[in-house]
């Protein structure tokens, strides 16, 4: 009897160790993206979670990673530069919490425009995700798109397009609406190849 007492509180034991201490689950299409407010190298703050009615496309990257550069560049043509004037924000978070300068040296080498936010190892760890990966977020914060390069994956700027196009929000106004939101439509239904029909 003594045995099986024993053998009760190591199993109860181990049971609750892994309920305690499990690793975070991979975030996953679906997910609601982790609330964490970040602060960007020119001292603005976010919460990547409730960028509200827009899509949001996150790059999780290194601060001292040269290759990151390159990568960010490509971004900044892929969706900075081709959603322009879209519900987009992109976002690129240093996942290795290195020193403002070298992540501001890999957005200085890289050009670009959109925001680059420090400290972001917790939100890595939260996501359990790894450095050198793409998430896409709806304009209600839910995960849209999961792509970590890291584990074997690779950058795939059309897939990641198809994704941004199907939960980018439609002009509101079509009385209001200007020549390049009209050709920006197009675009992105011609690229999802949804047939555009033109009405007299």
């Amino acid at each position: 009897m003594t045995h099986l007492r024993l053998a009760l509180v190591v199993l109860s034991s181990l049971v609750l160790m892994l309920v305690v201490y499990a690793p975070a689950q991979a975030l996953q299409v679906g997910d609601p993206f982790p609330s964490m407010t970040l602060t960007d190298l020119d001292g603005d703050r976010y919460d990547l979670s409730n960028i509200s009615g827009r899509v949001v496309v996150i790059y999780f990257l290194g601060s001292s990673c040269s290759s990151c550069a390159n990568l960010a560049d490509q971004i900044e043509g892929d969706f900075v530069t081709a959603y322009r004037g879209e519900r987009v924000s992109v976002f690129a978070v240093d996942s290795w919490d290195g020193l403002p300068e070298e992540l501001a040296r890999v957005r200085d080498e890289a050009g670009v425009r959109f925001p680059f936010l420090l400290n972001g190892s917790g939100l890595v760890s939260t996501c359990d995700m790894e450095w050198h990966s793409f998430v896409i977020l709806d304009t209600n914060g839910t995960v849209q798109y999961v792509n970590e390069i890291a584990s074997g994956g690779s950058y795939n700027p059309s897939a990641m397009q198809s994704v941004v196009d199907e939960f980018l929000p439609e002009p509101v106004d079509t009385e209001i609406v200007t020549w390049g939101e009209i050709k920006r439509f197009y675009e992105r239904n011609r690229r999802a190849g949804r047939p555009v029909f033109l009405l007299p």
